[in-house]
């Protein structure tokens, strides 16, 4: 997400993205600074996560673990 973006996809598409029944889990993946929310479905609940500095994602649903690392591969931030 960008800073254009940020709001919408955060609230609108999220909303949206929760109606749907096989909803499961939700990555939103800064691109102006190592940071990653996730939200996870527990049933009729789900929760939120934000990662900063934590090495890994674990992507429950998808039976998967994401190294950050990874994610931001070759990205350079402008800090200015």
């Amino acid at each position: 997400m960008s800073s254009s973006t940020a709001n919408y996809d955060q609230e609108d598409k999220f909303t949206a993205y929760r109606t749907i029944p096989t909803f499961q889990e939700y990555l939103l993946i800064s691109q102006e600074k190592c940071y990653i929310e996730q939200f996870q479905k527990e049933g009729d609940c789900g929760f939120l996560k934000a990662y900063k500095n934590l090495p890994i994602i674990t992507l429950k649903y998808l039976r998967v673990e994401v190294e950050i690392a990874d994610i931001y591969n070759n990205v350079i931030f402008d800090n200015s």
